[in-house]
């Protein structure tokens, strides 16, 4: 006790709690009245205090023993203000500054977006490796706090560290912001390993640089794993007739169907990849290479087949084949009519083991092999999974109208006829490198006219040279001692994309030349995305015209995280990212695609029960949606089944505008925000 009678709490020290620096905001925003709960409006004036206060409570307080936090919240007494501010329009500065990529590369903490014209730029190769971005949707976090002090200014922003002679980013990396019209620097006071946020008041400008973690790093603790989402998005009907095999399911026509021979991912082998199935949990229409299996599913001392795009049973390289997840890229994927944009590639041959080993009567594991054998190549030799295509190069016709790509006498250097090469109808671009990608796919020539007594003919696309899969899960065709061959998956028309810079799949094609494994799986390193294509809708003929194969142009987008990092490319950097933020120049055109990117308020719509079961289901509920919305219902076929304007949320009873009572199994709602025209397609499965 002290003289006064007080007990000593003091005397009992409480614990140091260690915690990592998040440091301190510089901005938040406000968009609704906390009253009303209403947005804000122009014009009206709002009234805000801002208190700094202190809080802790490392222990309860005890009053038996008089220790703990006594008290735990303290407010400051000389730092209370009241803010007054009044929302304005202002349409002389609505206009987002562009960001342009000039080196180097990394996201931020954005989704990163780009428009159909930056992404013709790509394709056509007129950007000299610059990439524009709409400022929401760019590697960079900027708020305006002083129009007049940026309007009509360029400012270029470098992501360094103290040596600018090597390709790492060390600890200590920061920013460097320079304006441009001055040379005027300020250099980040924080490494943008940390929080990083900071008031640049002579700029006018908020700037938040966060670095961000790479997929497969602290996979444990970071549970989305780097993943941001794949979306698809179509330029006119048909929607949505581009379907892929999941992680042990598919969404065919007929409803959607489970089995373990779906699965490609084995979490249980491989638990420090993905262990929480940020990836595949979703129906992502694309996954990484770096997840696909090739070990033996065995059941009962049985090899069983299975669908996947790795390399089957090859126990050697199957494994240093596959690229860590770290090394995904964030790409557009364009599957287009117009045959000019096209992309020339290989075509590699997707029969694997199951297809081509012989079954050994003294084991097992190979009770299910066929023994069959692939189209050979001009050599008499049977390619094996991952080598090319044994058929003649092709061109993008088909002038004599046999449904086939005609051959287009293509030869090599010596003059020697090339084979395994074709067109993949569309093409991938790094929306980060701003570079074209080498993109191929494959097919399994043993579903083809070769085996006309035990294939149908509805099949017999796995030899044609030509990306036409359709939308067969199984051909319900067996063999004796086997059954992989029921296991057709369209024909198997898998499709890969690569991290490597577009040049006509002529670097790939060397490689898959060289009968080395080892060698082939590097070159499968540089696999980044893939995907087994299982179509909703019939594709096109080829034709022998400019336009051909698919229903409807569509666009899909693959993001995740990316830690920026030194790209060289012998610019103004050397390799380390640097980015141009222009307040000088026009916007960039928005993209006229429906797109689930775009900042609007549909991303929180909610629809549900989805699969929806009307024999159980009373009622398909949507909340969430803007307040002044139109919903359209249609089927796959693209016929309107229901339009109607609603605020807010809505619960629909399955009756068409006539009447009668749903009868699909897919149902496509296009949800429209009718204050900025923007609008969501949403897909829910009925059964």
């Amino acid at each position: 006790m002290s003289s006064n009678g007080q007990p000593n709490s003091w005397n009992k020290i409480p614990y140091v709690q260690n915690s990592s620096n998040n440091g301190i905001p510089q901005s938040f925003t406000i968009s609704y009245d906390a009253f009303t709960g209403k947005k804000l409006e122009n014009g009206k004036t709002y009234y805000y205090s801002v208190v700094a206060y202190d809080y802790n409570n490392y222990e309860e307080f005890n009053t038996v023993e008089n220790y703990g936090q006594r008290q735990q919240y303290f407010e400051g007494s000389r730092n209370i203000k009241v803010y007054a501010v009044s929302p304005q329009r202002g349409e002389k500065y609505l206009v987002e500054p562009i960001v342009t990529r000039l080196e180097g590369e990394g996201t931020g903490s954005n989704i990163l977006q780009i428009s159909s014209t930056v992404r013709e730029s790509i394709l056509k190769n007129t950007n000299d490796g610059k990439v524009a971005y709409n400022l929401s949707t760019s590697p960079l976090q900027l708020l305006i706090i002083d129009p007049e002090k940026c309007n009509g200014k360029q400012f270029q922003i470098s992501i360094v560290d103290s040596t600018l002679n090597d390709t790492i980013l060390s600890s200590a990396t920061r920013w460097k912001l320079t304006d441009l019209t001055n040379n005027n620097s300020i250099i980040a006071k924080n490494r943008i390993a940390e929080f990083n946020e900071e008031l640049l008041d002579s700029f006018g400008i908020i700037l938040r640089v966060e670095q961000a973690i790479e997929p497969g790093e602290f996979v444990f603790s970071n549970s989305n794993n780097g993943f941001r989402g794949v979306k698809i998005s179509y330029n006119s009907l048909p929607f949505n007739w581009y379907e892929s095999i999941g992680d042990g399911f598919v969404n065919t026509n007929n409803g959607k169907i489970n089995s373990p021979t779906l699965k490609f991912f084995n979490v249980e082998n491989d638990p420090f990849i993905d262990p929480y199935l940020a990836y595949t949990k979703s129906n992502n229409l694309f996954y990484p290479f770096g997840l696909m299996n090739f070990r033996g599913y065995v059941v009962n001392n049985n090899n069983l087949p299975y669908f996947t795009t790795g390399w089957m049973l090859e126990n050697t390289f199957g494994s240093i084949s596959r690229a860590p997840i770290s090394k995904l890229n964030n790409v557009d994927i364009v599957l287009t009519p117009d045959k000019s944009k096209w992309s020339r590639c290989v075509i590699v041959e997707t029969a694997n083991t199951f297809y081509t080993s012989k079954m050994n009567t003294n084991s097992s594991l190979s009770k299910y092999y066929l023994g069959l054998e692939t189209k050979p190549n001009p050599d008499g030799k049977f390619p094996s999974q991952f080598d090319l295509r044994g058929d003649f190069s092709v061109g993008k016709n088909d002038q004599n109208g046999d449904g086939k790509p005609d051959p287009d006498g293509a030869v090599d250097a010596n003059g020697k006829p090339l084979y395994g090469m074709g067109w993949f109808p569309g093409y991938a671009v790094d929306i980060e490198t701003g570079k074209r990608l080498n993109i191929y796919f494959g097919e399994n020539s043993c579903y083809s006219e070769k085996y006309d007594s035990i294939c149908k003919k509805v099949n017999q696309i796995g030899g044609d040279m030509l990306w036409n899969p359709n939308g067969n899960l199984f051909t319900g065709d067996t063999l004796p001692n086997g059954s992989a061959y029921s296991y057709f998956a369209g024909g198997q028309h898998f499709i890969y994309v690569t991290n490597q810079t577009y040049d006509s799949c002529e670097t790939i094609r060397k490689t898959f030349l060289i009968n080395n494994k080892s060698i082939k799986a590097m070159q499968l390193k540089k696999n980044t995305w893939t995907s087994i294509p299982m179509p909703l809708k019939a594709l096109k003929p080829l034709g022998a015209g400019s336009k051909g194969l698919i229903p409807s142009e569509c666009v899909i987008k693959l993001r995740v995280d990316n830690a920026y990092q030194v790209k060289y490319e012998k610019g103004i950097n050397n390799g380390y990212p640097t980015y141009l933020i222009d307040f000088k120049n026009s916007p960039i055109e928005a993209d006229n695609f429906k797109t689930e990117f775009v900042s609007n308020n549909l991303s929180n719509v909610l629809i549900h029960p989805n699969p929806y079961f009307p024999s159980k289901h009373s009622t398909l509920n949507m909340n969430n949606l803007p307040e002044n919305s139109q919903i359209e219902i249609y089927n796959l076929s693209g016929n309107l089944l229901l339009s109607q304007q609603i605020s807010k949320q809505f619960s629909w009873d399955h009756k068409l505008q006539n009447g009668n009572l749903l009868n699909t199994t897919i149902l496509l709602i296009k949800i429209t925000n009718l204050d900025d025209k923007s609008y969501e397609i949403k897909k829910v499965m009925v059964e």
